[in-house]
């Protein structure tokens, strides 16, 4: 492939950042205290399961960077993703190109920064708090948003299939590998570096806005304590297929599969996506459909449902409300009832508590 220099990506205006996109900080939970239907405590289950989720999340959104940022589609600059956290941080970042059959595509892309508003919460204006030139320091609950570093990797290998044929017919196979490495430090000193290794392989004609691809996840994440020491380490593994659908207004991508879940502790579980769809990072952090089931090494079994509304889920048939800010694993749980406004809840509905 021959290398065709770097392309700087400029930012844009007008649009809200809701989400980092990468490397959620993630621990207490909703109904603290309160019992799933087989004695589980809520709170260690539904901190468990954000942090699972925005892991996945994480891998997802890095390895789908091209095709968010319109690459693969010849989009030389490409456009800024709506709250992808990669583009948002690191604005002009290394970008090699391929030419096959015609069409230009991303060969490499390289991603670094080392101090970024992680979370940046609705500028009041529209605008990213990062470019308004105050850090995000005006907005209410800024302190919350944390601040991130990171550096990500994409290789990416398209040829044409059948070899050499470039008619009206030939689709082209997508060979991909992507690494990141983020580290999101919160206001309290703790911090949580999520570490992703993913590897996907699809074919698909060279314009399609739709296409499903087979995934291979290794996302690691270690939460730290103020002091630096490790308070938890958890793994996720596995193989899934996942659907990417740029045909609406937004993004979606589709994940059905099971990944293997090392909790860090002795204990593993078997964690099951069924249609979990992932909406644009920008539009919410969180899946707004389908299910995941995760069975525990013990025989333990829950379900976590999303619905339709950013942040709305139920855990084994109990409401609860996804956190805006972070969480830290590792942490003490707390009830916070009344950010429940933060997704359109009412008070009395279980909230994820968040760093303050």
């Amino acid at each position: 492939m021959k290398d065709s220099g770097k392309i700087d990506v400029w930012g844009r205006a007008g649009f809200l950042w809701r989400w980092g996109g990468v490397a959620v900080s993630v621990t207490m939970v909703a109904g603290c205290g309160a019992s799933t239907g087989n004695g589980a405590n809520t709170s260690t289950t539904s901190a468990e399961l954000a942090a699972a989720t925005s892991g996945v999340t994480t891998g997802s959104t890095i390895s789908t960077t091209p095709e968010l940022g319109g690459l693969m589609a010849g989009l030389m600059p490409p456009r800024l993703p709506d709250g992808a956290e990669v583009f948002r941080c690191d604005p002009a970042p290394a970008i090699t190109t391929a030419t096959v059959c015609g069409r230009i595509f991303p060969a490499t892309i390289e991603l670094q920064w080392t101090d970024c508003l992680a979370r940046p919460p609705h500028g009041g204006d529209g605008r990213d708090p990062e470019t308004r030139g105050d850090g995000g320091a005006s907005d209410a609950g800024g302190a919350n948003e944390g601040r991130s570093a990171g550096k990500v990797s994409i290789t990416n290998a398209v040829t044409a299939e059948p070899a050499g044929t470039c008619g009206a017919t030939a689709v082209i196979t997508v060979s991909r590998t992507s690494n990141g490495d983020i580290t999101t430090t919160e206001a309290d000193g703790t911090s949580e570096e999520t570490v992703t290794a993913t590897s996907s392989l699809s074919t698909r004609d060279p314009a399609a806005k739709e296409f499903s691809q087979t995934k291979t996840y290794d996302i690691a994440r270690t939460d730290r304590d103020a002091s630096g020491a490790t308070s938890k380490s958890t793994r996720l593994t596995g193989q899934v297929s996942e659907t990417f659908d740029d045909s609406g207004a937004s993004p979606l991508r589709t994940l059905t599969g099971t990944l293997d879940h090392d909790h860090g502790d002795g204990t593993t579980s078997a964690f099951k996506m069924m249609d979990v769809v992932f909406p644009a990072p920008g539009d919410c952090r969180w899946p707004t459909a389908g299910i995941i089931t995760e069975t525990r090494s013990d025989g333990v079994t829950h379900t976590l449902v999303f619905g339709a509304t950013c942040g709305q889920a139920t855990l084994d048939g109990t409401s609860i409300i996804l956190p805006v800010g972070g969480i830290h694993l590792g942490g003490t749980a707390e009830n916070e009832p009344g950010h429940a406004g933060d997704h359109g809840q009412a008070p009395s509905t279980p909230a994820v508590s968040r760093h303050r």
